[in-house]
């Protein structure tokens, strides 16, 4: 049988998750400037960002439509992501 090729394929052994995702984390409501962990939620693929980043601390820096714009340092660069609030986390 052929392998899939997707977008998490080989990569995603720690986001087996099942069920619904919660009420309570879809509408989850952020502060700017509060700290959140990023925890990919494979069952909602939309507004992710690479599985590299997964359990990551970031910033909320602000809104962006429904979605959070989030700051992030990867080594000495600050980096800024646009997530989904399905797949932050408050720490």
């Amino acid at each position: 049988m052929k392998r899939s090729h997707g977008y998490n394929a080989g990569r995603s052994r720690g986001l087996k998750l099942r069920g619904r995702v919660p009420i309570t984390r879809q509408l989850a409501d952020f502060a700017t400037g509060e700290t959140v962990r990023i925890r990919l939620d494979c069952r909602v693929p939309g507004g992710q960002i690479s599985l590299r980043y997964n359990g990551r601390l970031c910033k909320i820096v602000g809104r962006q439509g429904r979605a959070y714009s989030v700051e992030l340092t990867d080594i000495k660069k600050s980096k800024r992501f646009v997530v989904s609030a399905r797949h932050l986390q408050k720490v």
